[in-house]
Order: structure tokens, then sequence, then C-alpha cells
């Protein structure tokens, strides 16, 4: 058996053809190939490809291999995406070939940067048996389900040595920043949305404020706005300084309290599932491309957060005369 990648390949029809014949197996396909003969790979996953275990010249099994997968989570990667072996060649674990191609081959080649390839799935307890290790559930660019999250590492390492690394600093981190999360809960349910300062309402500056932590948290220069996570909300909404390119004057638009709830679930989400791949090291590390540690990016976020939602609260007594919850270390189980 030979693994190649499609786009490579002379003979790209025979796979069309033999991806046609097998739709009917697994509802991804049909999408796949719409993707493919739409010209549209590049533009939804990035670099990469699609690459296909062939037997002569019989397709068996199948994957891409991108920066980015279905989950609204391109901040890290690289991903592997639309793992499928065709039903007589299933049992035999060949769907590992490909993997391990990825992780011991093509990783240190295309990404030397990075430490780790990530996979989203539901079929729970099966990516296990290939080295992989469950971090936590993820929504999905192209529907409302959530799906598993997993990692292994390249190379030499394995997801039992992550089980022995020092990670004292990071799960300090995840506690308090559950608390981060629960103090903006607080303040996005029972905010004043409609007060305005300079003439930009409340609902903005929240916001402002989730934007900032889905953007900022995990590395900035590798971020996506997923427009679809916040219900098709404007992005340049969260710019809140007239100064600023792209800033949208006051045109009446509040801005739903249960559309910023649902914003602000997606963002925790991301961050809790990020902080668990984490380790003590990495903290001190630069994301790609970033000129910030992980630790700065998200001390920075802890900094912005509390500023805002210092502000929100000055609203909401402004208006009430009452104060709304605020949590400290007693929310730590």
């Amino acid at each position: 058996m030979r693994i190649v990648n499609y786009f490579e390949y002379e003979n790209k029809e025979s796979i069309i053809a033999q991806l046609e014949q097998g739709a009917h197996h697994w509802r991804a396909i049909p999408f796949l190939l719409a993707i493919l003969k739409d010209n549209a790979f590049n533009m939804l996953f990035g670099n990469g490809g699609l690459y296909l275990l062939l037997e002569g010249e019989e397709l068996v099994a199948f994957s891409t291999f991108c920066d980015k997968d279905e989950t609204a989570f391109p901040e890290i990667g690289p991903w592997i995406g639309f793992v499928f072996t065709f039903p007589k060649w299933r049992g035999r674990h060949l769907a590992g070939k490909l993997i391990d191609y990825y992780c011991d081959e093509l990783a240190p080649k295309l990404y030397p940067q990075f430490n780790k390839v990530f996979l989203s799935s539901d079929e729970k307890g099966l990516y296990e048996k290939y080295g992989f290790r469950y971090v936590g559930q993820m929504k999905g660019t192209w529907g409302d389900d959530e799906t598993g999250v997993y990692f292994r590492y390249i190379g030499k390492s394995s997801v039992a040595d992550f089980e022995g690394m020092d990670r004292t600093l990071v799960k300090i981190i995840t506690e308090q920043t559950e608390i981060l999360f629960k103090n903006i809960e607080d303040q996005i349910a029972g905010a004043e949305l409609e007060s305005k300062l300079d003439n930009v309402n409340n609902s903005r500056f929240l916001f402002h404020m989730i934007h900032s932590a889905d953007r900022y948290f995990v590395n900035p220069y590798a971020y996506r706005y997923e427009k679809m996570i916040a219900e098709d909300i404007d992005e340049n909404y969260s710019i809140i300084s007239q100064s600023r390119e792209g800033y949208i004057g006051d045109d009446g638009f509040v801005i739903p309290r249960e559309v910023l709830a649902s914003y602000l679930q997606y963002v925790k989400l991301k961050v809790m599932l990020y902080l668990n791949t984490l380790t003590d090291k990495e903290l001190s590390e630069k994301p790609k491309g970033c000129p910030h540690t992980r630790l700065a990016l998200i001390l920075g976020q802890y900094r912005h957060s509390m500023f805002h939602s210092g502000m929100s609260e000055i609203f909401t007594f402004d208006k009430t005369e009452k104060w709304l919850p605020y949590t400290g270390f007693k929310y730590i189980k």
C-alpha cells in the first residue's frame, strides 16, 4: 500500500469516481466531494492535503491533514480530519497508517514549530487506540453540534508523557479562569445593556470584552472570527473607539443578552479546552507568529476582562443602585 496526496495524484478522476460510488457509506463524503469539485479545499482548510491510502489504484482509506478542520478553533493545529476507511478494508487499523504518517513524517516537515496534532471526532474510545488524548468538546463551524477534540504528540513524545509533565501552574490558571468566566457570566446575565458611554451602549462593551478573549487568549496571529458562532453579529461591533478603523457609530442596535451569553459559552469552551492541552513549559513559549508568550496573553485577558466587567458594573449600578454578584476563591471546588 502507498500514501499519496490527492492534489499531487495523476488520476484524480478515479478518486472522485470512487468517492462518488462510496458516498452512501458516510454523510461527510458528499460534502468533501463538493469541496474538491468547487476548488474550495484550501480556502476552508488552509495549507495541507487530502491523503489517500491506495492498494494499487483502489482507494482504501483517506483523511485530510491541514491547518484547520471543522472545529471553530484555528489558533491551534495542525488538524487531521475526514478520517474514513472503506468497509471492505476495516478491522485492520489501516487509518492508523495515515495517522502515523502525519505524526511521524509529515508534521515534523510541514509544521516544525508545533509539537501536537489535533483531531475532532464523535467516536469515543476510538482514537485513544491511535495514541490520542481526549481534551474536551468544541463547537463545529458547520453546525450547532459539539464534537470531541483529541491531540497526539508529534514524534517520539506520547500522551502518556503528558501525564508526567509539570502542569502545576496550568491547573492554577485553569481554576482562576473558571472564576473569571463565572464573573463574566453573571455580568452578562444581569447587566444593563442599553446604557451608553461615549455613544456606545453597554452591550457592545460586553461584546468587545468577549471578542477580545476569543481573539487574544490563545493566539491573535492565527485568529479567525466565526460570525456564525455569534449569531452573525458584525465583528466591527466589537470596536468601541471612534478612532479605530471599522467603528460603527450608534445605530440603535443593542446586542441581545442571549447572543452575548451564547458567544461567551463558546469562548469559554474554547479557552478551557486550550488550557487542557498545555504544560507549564509551554506557558513560557510563544505561539506561532506571536511576539508574546502564552502566559502573557492569558494574563492580558485577565486584565482586560476585569476592566470591562468593572465598567459594566458601573453602568448597572448607576441605573439600578445594585451590585451584581462577584465570585472569588470560594468558587473553586
